[in-house]
């Protein structure tokens, strides 16, 4: 039997990568470095503010004058180098019968015989991520949220309110060092609506880089506060995360060789925000094979264990009042109450 699913593979995982919007705007952490592969429950170290301890100076011609003109000692800081060690909580993958295949054998020739299967399975693989993704950004709670209420009544003054509200913010990432470059504002339904409202986003032409995946290029509508704005279903109606693409992580670590396999390749795509093993196992005594890709991972915020406030993201929640006199449907959606989850 002849296999090669290498290019197939890459296929899926470009197709990821190009479908992504959340999974592009946040680190991700692809670690294939242990010998039998990733499993459920490993730990992974990631390193995060590696220079924290650095402090910059300032040499001034009295330090230049000192000692008699010899000038006084540079001060070097101490690296403190901490690891993060996060756990790998889920296996993402798909696997799927293939009947009557007896040998599995991809080229540029016949690949595009298999475009639906090779879709279908990175269009699935691209939901779960994001949907996994959109969670853990709306999942933050505790210091990391603040809660208002709508003063104004119409979509384009509740617009200007998130807007203020995401200056606030941004001014808080710059007391924190935050890199001003790299940040984004994922808002739910409404408040994304109401954003949308407003007279102060830069056009999204003048926005995203060249080198972004297609969904993010398309999602970002513009740019508010030094922050790319993008819609996610998974964040609360009325709310909006601020976050820099430091402050979550994917992590991930692909199975190991499976030795039992007919066929066991590990695929990689630079860009894609995870890696994945390929399995062609066979299926007992019946015509049919069957195939399996997939990797182990997790998707969580990048800060230390114990550590209750995250510097790089900060959610919003503006809670409504019934009695403010919601806008039209036609002017706004029904807005829902904004829970934190």
């Amino acid at each position: 039997m002849k296999y090669n699913l290498i290019l197939p593979a890459t296929y899926i995982l470009n197709n990821l990568y190009d479908d992504s919007v959340l999974a592009n705007t946040i680190t991700s952490y692809k670690d294939n470095s242990a010998p039998r592969g990733g499993g459920i429950g490993q730990g992974v170290d990631i390193l995060v503010d590696l220079l924290e301890d650095v402090s910059i100076k300032e040499y001034t011609a009295t330090d230049k004058a000192a000692k008699n003109g010899y000038g006084a000692d540079y001060i070097f800081d101490s690296v403190t180098i901490t690891p993060i060690n996060i756990k790998l909580i889920s296996e993402l993958y798909g696997a799927i019968i293939v009947d009557g295949w007896d040998n599995l054998f991809f080229d540029k020739q016949n690949v595009g015989e298999f475009s639906f299967e090779i879709g279908d399975i990175s269009k699935k693989l691209t939901h779960r991520l994001e949907t996994t993704v959109g969670t853990v950004i709306n999942g933050l709670s505790g210091d990391n949220t603040d809660t208002r209420a709508y003063v104004g009544t119409t979509p384009k003054a509740r617009g200007e309110e998130i807007i203020a509200a995401l200056v606030a913010v941004s001014l808080d990432f710059r007391a924190n060092q935050v890199p001003a470059s790299g940040r984004t504002v994922a808002a739910g339904r409404n408040a994304y609506t109401y954003l949308l409202a407003t007279d102060q986003l830069t056009s999204a032409a003048n926005t995203g880089e060249a080198g972004d995946s297609q969904a993010l290029r398309e999602a970002i509508v513009g740019r508010v506060a030094g922050f790319d704005v993008v819609y996610s279903p998974e964040i609360d109606d009325d709310a909006f995360v601020a976050y820099h693409a430091e402050a979550f992580v994917i992590v991930s670590r692909a199975p190991g060789k499976n030795p039992s396999a007919a066929y066991s390749e590990l695929v990689s795509v630079p860009e894609a925000p995870i890696d994945v093993r390929v399995n062609v196992i066979g299926m007992g005594p019946r015509n049919a094979t069957g195939l399996y890709v997939g990797t182990f991972f997790t998707v969580a915020q990048a800060v230390a264990d114990g550590t209750a406030s995250n510097a790089r993201a900060r959610k919003v929640v503006f809670a409504t009042d019934a009695e403010a006199g919601v806008a039209s449907v036609e002017e706004a959606p029904t807005a829902r109450k904004a829970t934190t989850k």
